[in-house]
């Protein structure tokens, strides 16, 4: 049989800070594939998608937000603010 030892305060240090990085790589793990379902939501959407900041700058933009808006690629249409598209910005 084997022997059996007392676990110290160190020995439970050691396993919750085990314990707290395998919590913590799951939780990676599953922010990354939630990052990723919602790569594929945001390109492949036919509707145009667009995320800007308070101030108008274009964060990023799918295609289809592209071609609706006249332009032959995203990374074109990123070069704008989005107040290039208000007919009065007040």
């Amino acid at each position: 049989m084997p022997s059996r030892r007392v676990l110290s305060a160190s020995d439970g240090d050691a396993l919750v800070s085990g314990q707290l990085e395998r919590e913590a790589c799951v939780i990676q793990e599953e922010a990354q594939l939630w990052r990723e379902r919602y790569r594929v939501l945001f390109d492949k959407n036919v509707a145009g998608v667009i995320l800007t900041t308070p101030e108008g700058r274009i964060v990023d933009c799918n295609e289809a937000c592209a071609q609706i808006f006249g332009f032959d690629s995203r990374e074109e249409m990123l070069g704008h603010s989005a107040w290039d598209f208000y007919f009065n910005r007040s």
